[in-house]
């Protein structure tokens, strides 16, 4: 049994080709002529189709993978052909392990093959958003939930702002800010840990559509004050319909954890917060 490192981070389609290429030229032995089979598989790919280091027109974020518009996120379908090549030239691969693995897609393309997978990233909210993609949820649960977090929040007459940091006024009109604490309380109260994590992923996205910086860029760019004062802004509905949304993809995520787990019911996985340069490397080699 074996174990794939794959490096992640978002440094475009020519660094991912280029890793891949360095990685071939610095091999030998058994393992030489692996990635020369892997490497084969891949030209004879991108001969077919000119367009598969880009999946233009084919990068459809479904099945979890669209729950969070997290920025630079890799394409789904092209990391899970390339771990279906690993597999096809080296069958011992079992287990993934990704030092950068940003909001977890390389995580659920593993795991729905049957694959192990282990990551971390230095920023707590991908480490969210790949631990919600790897639990498989009940839609009729997460619906009621959902009602109940509606709710609270009809009944929550505080004025209170749950959240205090530097320029928070800048990047949130006082209304806006007062529903969204009204959430945050509403969530807090669920039990369940691995539903609230759930539902701060919403409400992660919901922050992010209705805050004062402009969704065009992954930088911190703020509407002019008078776009911000005219912006048509209903919070608790923006949260409604992207909770929604999210239920009907985390139905199809459990589906493809289901497959992943009758292909490896030993299969594991884990998500953790940590900085790349401290996670000894003979660990995951």
């Amino acid at each position: 049994m074996s174990r794939l490192s794959v490096a992640s981070a978002s440094g475009g389609r020519t660094q991912e080709r280029f890793t891949l290429a360095e990685a071939w030229q610095h091999t030998s032995g058994p393992l030489a002529d692996t990635t020369d089979a892997l490497a084969s598989r891949l030209r004879k790919r991108a001969e077919l189709s000119p367009e598969f280091w880009s999946f233009s027109g084919r990068s459809r974020r479904e099945g979890g993978h669209g729950i969070f518009a997290y920025p630079a996120m890799m394409v789904p379908q092209l990391q899970g052909a390339l771990l279906e090549d690993v597999q096809a030239v080296d069958p011992t691969v079992s287990s993934v392990f990704d030092p950068f693995m940003g909001s977890g897609t390389v995580m659920l393309e593993s795991v729905s093959r049957g694959l192990s997978f282990h990551g971390t990233d230095i920023n707590p909210l991908a480490v969210l958003l790949a631990t919600v993609k790897s639990n498989t949820y009940a839609p009729d649960q997460l619906t009621r939930v959902r009602q109940r977090i509606t709710e609270r929040v009809r009944e929550d007459t505080s004025s209170k702002i749950a959240v205090d940091f530097t320029n928070r006024d800048k990047w949130f009109r006082a209304d806006v800010a007062l529903d969204l604490s009204k959430l945050k309380r509403a969530i807090s109260t669920e039990r369940t840990k691995s539903v609230r994590q759930a539902f701060w992923v919403a409400l992660a996205e919901t922050i992010r559509l209705v805050s004062n910086s402009r969704t065009s860029t992954v930088k911190l760019h703020s509407y002019s004050p008078e776009e911000i004062l005219s912006r048509q802004i209903d919070t608790v509905d923006t949260f409604l319909r992207i909770s929604a949304s999210q239920i009907e993809q985390l139905k199809d995520q459990a589906d493809a954890l289901s497959q992943g787990f009758k292909k490896n019911p030993d299969l594991t996985i884990s998500c953790t917060v940590a900085d790349a340069r401290s996670v000894p490397a003979a660990k995951h080699t």
